[in-house]
């Protein structure tokens, strides 16, 4: 090998020097301590299969912004567009335009110091960093931290980098990607409605899939279970696992509560399962990760519901139960979400899991879909809303499924998915009460078209 020439010489000296500037930056911000109340910041050891990431360690007097301010938010995600009128539109358009200053406080809060700071935009500049923010509080990790903006960036991070995401200390860099089991992807939906015909409507989530899922119909199952109770979910998960064709994504969807004395650890969050003869089943998280960690499913995803500013609450506090079960990555929605919205977002969140992706990539891909698309359903039509920081993602370990991987749908807006599907749709009753959609033409677990459920004990699965 020829010597290097002088300016290929000078190139590699200023890269030297360069990374031993960027040890000294970080080995000096990890030894500084943090102001009181400050949040703290480093990077995690490095790992081949993820992106550089940011441990952010949160201190209870970190979070920058009033109860004023989150209950302002909080009422323009889930109330705003209810009558989006008068003094409303004024409040509605006031929130929008504080989001960017709230974010650049959140980044001012986390990034105090200079040389964190510059930690963190040494790391930015090699591609798509991700950050973790942890605490052992669910109270503190479930406030809004994905407003965080750089003002140097044209976008939230949460939409910008490579994913944003909620710890409990520890776990969030203990180990590698965690690989799914399992030749198929596999997604078992509890679709829970009390309520009956009162409640919110079945199909619109599942009609969005339906028209995701055309081109990897032949790599995926999608089955929902019926009746949705936590015996049949039990049951469910043991035979797909001693078959050898376990489940890797419960998905839940449907309402949650807490019961009882919140304690100071949060309280003991609830979801609303159905019981066999009818009626609501409060069923807890602990109780709950117990039959997930039985069947080892690494997903999560819980679209659970419950309105008030209890709802980020009752979220962190059943994901952080989840995980401390074991559960490697939980995606939940802080705040009720529109059908529309979620749509959007499952969408394409499934549509980078079917194609191979990490969890934290198919959560960033949800959220992107949902800014790129933000109209929602209001009664002077379709309003943008900004509620694409409604998922969080709660990791222990990121989960990725190569053994599934195959070319992958773009995510389509979730008004054009439905559309496309409802052409062939009709309408049948599965049993009395309920109403289910039939997809004409295609099959979601199997190869070969069908226009019929297949009825199988514990659940009901698009197959043939």
């Amino acid at each position: 090998m020829a010597p290097p020439t002088g300016q290929e010489h000078d190139r590699l000296t200023d890269y030297i020097d360069s990374a031993a500037d960027i040890r000294r930056m970080l080995a000096d911000a990890l030894n500084a301590r943090p102001a009181d109340g400050a949040a703290s910041a480093r990077p995690a050891p490095d790992d081949a299969e993820q992106s550089p990431r940011v441990i952010i360690d949160l201190a209870e007097e970190s979070w920058p912004l009033d109860s004023a301010a989150v209950e302002d938010l909080r009422w323009y995600l889930e109330d705003y567009l209810d009558a989006p009128y008068g003094v409303y539109e004024e409040r509605g358009a006031y929130v929008e335009a504080a989001l960017a200053r709230w974010g650049q406080a959140v980044f001012s809060a986390v990034f105090g110091t200079a040389a964190v700071r510059e930690a963190y935009a040494r790391l930015a500049d090699r591609g798509n960093v991700e950050l973790v923010f942890r605490s052992s509080s669910p109270a503190l990790l479930g406030l809004p931290w994905e407003l965080i903006l750089d003002s140097s960036r044209p976008k939230p991070l949460a939409l910008e980098v490579g994913g944003v995401s909620r710890s409990l200390p520890g776990p969030a860099d203990a180990g590698p990607v965690v690989t799914a089991s399992g030749q198929r992807l596999r997604v078992l939906m509890v679709i829970s409605r009390p309520a009956g015909p009162q409640d919110v409507g079945y199909r619109m989530i599942a009609r969005s899939l339906l028209g995701q899922l055309a081109p990897v119909r032949a790599a995926v199952d999608l089955v929902v279970l019926r009746p949705p109770t936590i015996q049949a979910l039990r049951a469910e998960l043991s035979a797909a696992a001693a078959a050898g064709t376990p489940y890797q994504v419960v998905h839940f969807d449907g309402h949650g509560a807490f019961l009882g004395r919140r304690d100071a650890d949060g309280g003991e969050g609830t979801l609303v399962f159905e019981h066999r003869e009818g009626g609501a089943d409060h069923v807890t998280a602990t109780t709950l990760a117990t039959v997930l960690a039985q069947a080892d499913v690494p997903v999560v995803v819980l679209n659970a519901c419950q309105s008030g500013a209890v709802g980020k609450e009752l979220e962190a506090a059943v994901a952080t139960r989840l995980l401390r079960a074991g559960v490697p990555s939980v995606v939940a929605m802080a705040y009720t979400v529109s059908t529309v919205g979620a749509a959007e977002f499952m969408a394409a969140f499934y549509a980078t899991l079917f194609a191979g992706g990490m969890v934290t990539e198919a959560v960033t891909a949800g959220r992107r879909q949902m800014s790129d698309h933000p109209g929602r359903p209001s009664p002077r039509g379709r309003l943008p809303l900004a509620d694409w920081l409604v998922p969080v993602h709660y990791l222990r370990h990121d989960v990725r499924f190569p053994r599934a991987a195959v070319p992958g749908p773009t995510a389509a807006p979730a008004s054009q998915a439905t559309a496309a599907t409802r052409a062939t749709t009709r309408r049948t009753t599965w049993r009395a009460g309920t109403t289910w959609d039939r997809q004409a033409g295609s099959s979601l677990a199997g190869t070969r078209s069908s226009t019929s459920w297949r009825r199988r004990r514990g659940a009901t699965g698009w197959s043939s």
